[in-house]
């Protein structure tokens, strides 16, 4: 059996289809298993053993979206966290002018949105705001020291530094249509080859489930590779700017291969399915693997810092059950702490008869009005109706 016709019959048919569909981009369960095991051996080696020890857990909860084939309670909220949409001010034109509007993407969330909404892009994503509001909530459960709660947030993070490295969660041609790659799909939602109508699944899923076996769950890891994060947003802006220069190489390999192997539709697609992976992963599974890594070095050093910033608590003081704080600090003192929910676009003063409804694992704190309005949050219409107090 031939290399080619090997990476067809043994490696596709282990990839689930059709893909869970986040805001329009396949996620993959082998993603967030691989940035898993990549993420553990790079943290500081004090927290290291505690999250080891826990590693079942932390690949299980890197994967809850999948438990369901969709979103489970207590992931974030909406479609719209995995993902941004980078070139939404440009479209698709010359590479360079894009590159250099994706440098330039707003850092406030309000104006994000506003951008969106101006060229029509309902859900043009808000991931390296979700990754800021559960960098906090993992930093409050290591000063809580609640190890099952370190753990769930820790892996929303893994799940979210992996789709921030991921090309096709920073553009709006997410199926390839606006740079002349071919996209097809079918009526029946059962079709094997319904999933490889999208450029997006076919440079990645296939290829990132082959790099799989390449990394074997073993990662380069150098001593001092682990670094502090200052800036959430910047260090995963960093990452996904990172993703999107690489995009137009990956879109030119699949239109160059479709077209030489005359590739118009799933039947032709079928035909020609073995030789074509085996040629997309030679010319771009090197370049995916370089993403994964990226995404298990972010989501490491996200992890790393919260423990930091917690003070560094002692992993053998964690306590399983521990009952969370975060409500009592937060919202049983002064109006000068603004409090919301990460469910919901309201935020609220500590005071307000809503904060109590909030649940610890979903409450975000801002520490004024400004700092929670640039967060994309609007005020309660109860407790905050207007600026002064």
């Amino acid at each position: 059996m031939n290399l080619a016709i090997a990476f067809l019959t043994v490696v596709l048919p282990v990839i689930p289809g059709p893909p869970v569909d986040i805001a329009g981009s396949a996620e993959c369960p082998e993603v967030y298993e691989i940035v898993t095991s990549i993420s553990v051996p790079i943290l500081p080696q004090v927290v290291r053993p505690f999250f080891e020890g826990r590693l079942h857990d932390l690949r299980s909860g890197s994967m809850r979206t999948f438990e369901t084939g969709r979103r489970t309670t207590g992931w974030p909220n909406d479609g719209a966290d995995h993902c941004l949409m980078l070139d939404a001010a440009t479209g698709w034109v010359e590479h360079d002018a894009r590159l250099a509007a994706v440098r330039g993407f707003p850092r406030n969330e309000k104006e994000a949105k506003k951008l969106f909404r101006q060229k029509g892009r309902r859900d043009g994503g808000r991931l390296p705001w979700a990754v800021t509001d559960h960098h906090e909530l993992l930093t409050t459960a290591f000063r809580d020291r609640d190890a099952d709660a370190i753990v769930r947030e820790a892996a929303i993070l893994i799940h979210l530094a992996a789709d921030a490295a991921q090309p096709f969660n920073t553009t709006v041609n997410r199926n390839g249509s606006m740079s002349g790659n071919l996209h097809w799909s079918t009526e029946e939602p059962t079709d094997p080859n319904r999933a490889h109508g999208t450029v997006g699944y076919r440079c990645q899923c296939p290829l990132i489930e082959r790099c799989r076996e390449q990394l074997g769950f073993e990662v380069r890891v150098w001593p001092g590779r682990f670094r502090r994060v200052s800036d959430p947003f910047a260090t995963v802006m960093d990452v996904m700017v990172g993703a999107y220069a690489d995009l137009e190489a990956i879109l030119a390999v699949d239109r160059d291969l479709t077209s030489r192997f005359r590739i118009v539709d799933a039947e032709s697609f079928l035909r020609v399915s073995a030789v074509y992976y085996d040629e997309l992963a030679a010319k771009v599974a090197s370049t995916i693997e370089s993403h994964l890594e990226a995404g298990g070095l972010l989501a490491a050093n996200l992890i790393g810092s919260a423990w930091l910033n917690a003070g560094s608590p002692p992993p053998e003081r964690f306590t399983t059950g521990a009952q969370s704080n975060t409500v009592k600090t937060e919202v049983s003192g002064t109006d000068a702490d603004y409090v919301g929910s990460r469910n919901s676009k309201v935020f609220h003063r500590g005071s307000c008869a809503h904060v109590k409804r909030i649940s610890p694992e979903n409450l975000v704190k801002f520490p004024t009005i400004e700092s929670a309005e640039s967060a994309g949050r609007r005020r309660c219409k109860a407790c905050l109706p207007n600026v002064e107090k």
